[in-house]
């Protein structure tokens, strides 16, 4: 039924944790990045990303994706 769908698609995020990743936007907290090849509405842990740079997901919180600079 619809709630299968809404908990694969959050455990399909949750895949995401630990992966890298590049801001497509500046994220100022919130923006775009593309990770495994897909884009992604993300949020940076409160730091100002600028677009290009290398990002790792930190946490996934229900549909919001939480990330910071890798390294």
């Amino acid at each position: 039924g619809k709630e299968e769908g809404v908990v694969s698609q959050d455990s399909d995020l949750q895949s995401l944790i630990g992966k890298y990743g590049e801001a497509l936007t500046d994220l100022r907290p919130a923006g775009k990045a593309k990770i495994d090849g897909r884009r992604f509405d993300v949020v940076s842990t409160g730091d100002y990303i600028e677009k290009g740079q290398e990002i790792i997901v930190l946490t996934v919180d229900g549909n919001r994706i939480v990330v910071r600079v890798s390294g």
